[in-house]
């Protein structure tokens, strides 16, 4: 099993966190972890998702990849898509 995270999700989460870059290295360094970079492909359909560009973004990427959307904020998903909250 990999962790995806979305690059824009990173971004958000680090704004409530306020990690500093060696503490998200340690995370995005550790085997099965990858991250999604936001290309403008992957922009485009991520705008044809509903809510802010984070949660765009992975719904875009669980859709494409079968996933599942861990998250602390299940209200920002289609009520269809696939979310487990912590």
């Amino acid at each position: 099993m990999a962790v995806l995270l979305p690059a824009t999700a990173i971004g958000e989460a680090n704004r409530e966190l306020q990690a500093s870059d060696n503490a998200w290295s340690a995370l995005l360094l550790t085997a099965n972890v990858l991250a999604l970079d936001l290309t403008p492909a992957t922009a485009l359909g991520a705008s044809r998702q509903h809510g802010d560009l984070a949660s765009a973004h992975a719904t875009y990427e669980a859709i494409a990849t079968d996933a599942t959307i861990i998250t602390g904020h299940t209200d920002a998903y289609d009520p269809l898509i696939r979310t487990v909250a912590f």
